[in-house]
């Protein structure tokens, strides 16, 4: 799983392998202090948008990634930008 742009604004853009793709599952995306701030469920494809809820702080959140099977990827970081 990767994530664009990064730093992201308004919006960032997932881009999961062929694994990802063929499955489906959820994104979920945590605060640096581990709690849950959003879950996004996708279906089978290789790029997921997310519109970023300007409630966010900017800073830095963790996403993994569950398929329908309960696999999840390694963690990546997700940096979110003021759009001030």
């Amino acid at each position: 799983l990767e994530a664009y742009p990064i730093p992201a604004g308004e919006e960032v853009v997932f881009h999961g392998s062929d694994d990802i793709a063929a499955k489906g599952g959820t994104i979920s995306i945590y605060n640096t202090i581990g709690g849950l701030v959003g879950q996004i469920p996708v279906g089978p494809s290789m790029e997921f948008r997310f519109k970023i809820p300007q409630q966010w702080t900017p800073g830095l959140y963790i996403v993994t990634f569950e398929d329908t099977a309960g696999a999840l990827t390694v963690p990546i970081k997700l940096t979110i930008k003021s759009t001030i």
